[in-house]
């Protein structure tokens, strides 16, 4: 690139929830690949991570609100869908990556405040909302799996399970979106097949929502479970093939 590469930094003073969240999101997530091959680099990668979230979660607000930041950032790269996505999308790492409930809990307790009932047919570096429910679908099928096996903590876990399931609602309504074929609205597509959405770099969208396809198809797989477009019942077959046709 011939153009300038600013650095800037963000403080207590200077907040930047998304950036931050954003960066737990990544750091937990580079942990879980790392724990087997470097196992103390991974628990580095894991404490830094909840450090990002502390930081954005105690010190709230969308970089873009600053004037510095947002004469450097925008009009390309300003936060236009706030920052609430990038706190639950940080924590939703943060409870895979740790196992830990307090993770969960933040989800289950902020979701509501934080936007998580916002319906988006979108996923890409300023919307995280479709991928934070396909990665919460994730702890849902891992709570039913646990449900099958733990008798004794059935009512609990039940509890759990139903508190998550508006995340898997969401999810489920989001790839109804993205199949043709489905009575409800669905994303507008090319002549030629390829996912379009108004604005610039269409292949940010395409190639993240295929990648979400071939994510909710694995889980669909492991849950024996499929999703109810209407009058269509679609499994992981149809989810595969869509995503092959983006590749294509």
């Amino acid at each position: 690139m011939d153009t300038e590469r600013t650095v800037y930094n963000v403080s207590a003073g200077r907040p930047a929830s998304d950036i931050a969240g954003e960066t737990a999101a990544a750091l937990a997530a580079a942990s879980m690949v790392f724990r087997d091959a470097d196992p103390e680099y991974a628990e580095t990668l894991l404490a830094s991570a909840r450090k990002a979230f502390e930081f954005a979660d105690t010190y709230k607000g969308a970089y873009s609100d600053d004037p510095d930041l947002r004469a450097g950032g925008c009009p390309f790269y300003c936060d236009f869908n706030g920052y609430q996505d990038e706190l639950l999308w940080g924590a939703a790492w943060l409870r895979r990556a740790s196992k830990d409930d307090t993770f969960l809990q933040y989800i289950q307790n902020n979701g509501k405040t934080l936007g998580a009932e916002d319906s988006s047919n979108e996923f890409g570096w300023d919307n995280k909302h479709a991928g934070l429910n396909v990665l919460v679908s994730k702890h849902t099928a891992d709570w039913y799996k646990k449900m099958r096996t733990i008798i004794a903590l059935q009512e609990f876990i039940e509890g759990e399970v139903l508190s998550l399931q508006s995340y898997k609602e969401f999810a489920d309504s989001f790839i109804c979106t993205l199949i043709p074929e489905s009575s409800s609205p669905h994303i507008t597509y090319t002549p030629g097949g390829m996912l379009y959405k108004p604005g610039g770099s269409n292949m940010q969208h395409v190639t993240s929502i295929s990648f979400l396809l071939l994510t909710y198809a694995k889980y669909l797989s492991k849950s024996s479970h499929t999703v109810n477009c209407g009058d269509i019942s679609v499994g992981p077959v149809t989810l595969q093939r869509q995503a092959k046709k983006q590749v294509h």
